[in-house]
């Protein structure tokens, strides 16, 4: 998934560091 807003961005990667985590 790719989002060209700033906002989007950040969800993004607070998913993929959730999914680090689990």
């Amino acid at each position: 998934m790719q989002i060209s807003t700033l906002g989007g961005e950040k969800n993004s990667g607070k998913m993929a560091d959730n999914k680090k985590n689990v």
